[in-house]
């Protein structure tokens, strides 16, 4: 069976936690938008893939084929016209949207570092300020914004878009006064597998022109330095499930996530 060993599968809630619920996972064609997207349909939401690659496509296959729900909305979040196109398509296909969970992977070497800063913030505020409305009009929604890295992110992108994620939520939150909409950051630090980035076990924490904090955001005592994916996603799940009302104007880390969980990602 598809979800058999998948970290969601350990955190306390059954398939039925989500049911009923309309979720939105940007950037779920890979890694932590992916497994994401595999959590919230295993606890039942019916999950819209937004993704610029056609690897949302494949996440959907997954989904569907082990009998959840989900549809692919090709969406590069940065373009006005696509996310207005995603929130009309979404409600079609499933009806309004309680979930909006906003990926953004912070990745060095790029050749203008500081554009991709600014579109990962760009997409992020246009996916919140779209959605905002039609939550704050029936009264409660859930909005995540989740920042991960690379292996070879240690850098100044990392640092630059967590601090505007903050800023952003704290903006947000402040507008959406004391209506039932949570709007939270979720640092993931580094997320993947020592395999997959071709690192040892040993920890990341030497890595990288400021220090520690990608590193930082996922302590754990059962992985060092590298934040397995489906765990990642596991934690925005709990999150959304259990931790949202807790943490809304808020930043909370991966790792103060898991901890929360009592999950063993190994």
């Amino acid at each position: 069976m598809y979800w058999a060993g998948k970290a969601v599968t350990r955190i306390g809630f059954g398939r039925g936690e989500l049911a009923g619920r309309v979720a939105v996972v940007t950037g779920s064609g890979r890694s932590v938008g992916r497994e994401t997207a595999f959590a919230l349909a295993y606890l039942g939401a019916s999950v819209v893939v937004a993704d610029m690659s056609y690897a949302g496509a494949r996440t959907v296959d997954e989904i569907c084929s082990a009998g959840g729900s989900s549809a692919a909305i090709r969406t590069d979040v940065a373009r006005e016209d696509h996310v207005d196109r995603l929130v009309r398509s979404t409600r079609n296909l499933f009806g309004s949207v309680d979930i909006v969970t906003n990926t953004v992977c912070a990745c060095a070497g790029t050749s203008v570092e500081e554009q991709s800063v600014a579109r990962s913030l760009r997409g992020v505020r246009l996916m919140c300020r779209t959605f905002l409305p039609e939550m704050l009009e029936r009264g409660s929604g859930i909005i995540v914004n989740m920042l991960s890295a690379d292996a070879s992110s240690c850098c100044s992108a990392y640092g630059s878009v967590r601090h505007g994620l903050a800023e952003l939520n704290r903006a947000l939150a402040a507008e959406v006064g004391q209506e039932d909409v949570r709007i939270v950051t979720l640092p993931l630090g580094i997320v993947g597998s020592a395999r997959e980035q071709g690192i040892s076990g040993e920890p990341l924490h030497h890595m990288g022109p400021v220090g520690d904090e990608p590193c930082a955001d996922n302590v754990h005592p059962s992985h060092d330095g590298v934040m397995p994916a489906d765990c990642a996603g596991a934690a925005a799940a709990y999150l959304i499930c259990n931790l949202a009302s807790e943490y809304r104007g808020k930043v909370v880390t991966g790792g103060a996530v898991l901890e929360r969980t009592g999950l063993a990602c190994d």
